[in-house]
């Protein structure tokens, strides 16, 4: 399947479309153009919920990674950035709790 990055742009940042996302993540060049659009915003929501540009950095590979491995839920039911966003929170929640154990064992 070849498609354009305009198509490809429309569909899959309109959200809603699972089997887009899916080839997304399975086409290295359609991946890659994927990436360097939503990459910014989660990153940027990132550094503004953590206010440090190296962990969100690294917590945004995490989603990433994270978003490959959990394919098979994105439902379509919100945009893309959305859902990266969501499991965004969810990795810099987990790394503030991670640090306020570590802290309370001290």
């Amino acid at each position: 399947m070849n498609r354009d990055d305009t198509t490809l742009t429309a569909t899959v940042s309109a959200g809603g479309d699972v089997g887009e996302l899916r080839w997304v993540l399975a086409d290295d060049a359609a991946f890659e153009a994927w990436y360097r659009r939503t990459v910014p915003r989660v990153f940027s929501y990132l550094r503004s919920r953590s206010g440090d540009a190296d962990l969100a950095e690294e917590l945004c590979q995490e989603t990433y990674l994270a978003a490959i491995a959990q394919r098979a839920h994105y439902d379509g039911r919100s945009d893309t950035i959305v859902w990266l966003c969501g499991i965004a929170r969810h990795k810099l929640a987990d790394r503030f709790r991670r640090l306020e154990r570590a802290d309370r064992r001290r």
